[in-house]
């Protein structure tokens, strides 16, 4: 494997997803795995106050996930809790070969003063490469094989 890029399916789950009320749960509606052995979960939580997040995945036989499961031992935490000065705190969370078809990203936000400033999930190890990314998300990738010294220009 040459390039990484090359190897996985991105999709953009959520941008901005704001503190709405005492709601601290968010979840976005899945992902269909066939075709691919594993998924990345990444995702950013801004925070108003010194809240603590976590984020784990859930899968399922169908789409409707009336029937989900967790995944066990895909809990990523951020148990210390984190600051405005802080930025963005970073949730990753990898699934491989999950048992069930489609997956799904759950976060909780311990606090109604945390927002979510992004949702990633990157699918790989695809049976078959797929030839385009979704139309539903904005991707612009530069793959180089060898680098060299000069001038990045765009």
């Amino acid at each position: 494997m040459h390039n990484l890029t090359n190897q996985v399916y991105p999709s953009l789950l959520s941008t901005g997803v704001a503190v709405s009320g005492t709601s601290t749960d968010w979840n976005h509606s899945g992902l269909d795995m066939r075709g691919y052995e594993g998924v990345r979960f990444i995702v950013g939580v801004d925070s108003t106050s010194t809240g603590a997040s976590n984020a784990h995945v859930e899968m399922a036989a169908t789409s409707s996930f009336a029937s989900a499961i967790d995944v066990n031992g895909s809990a990523a935490y951020m148990t210390t809790g984190f600051t405005t000065s802080q930025a963005t705190a970073v949730l990753i969370t990898d699934v491989y070969r999950p048992q069930y078809r489609w997956v799904r990203l759950m976060v909780d936000r311990a606090t109604t003063g945390e927002s979510i400033a992004f949702a990633y999930a990157e699918q790989y190890r695809a049976t078959a490469l797929p030839t385009s990314y979704s139309t539903a998300v904005n991707i612009s990738d530069v793959q180089l094989s060898v680098g060299s010294s000069g001038t990045a220009t765009g």
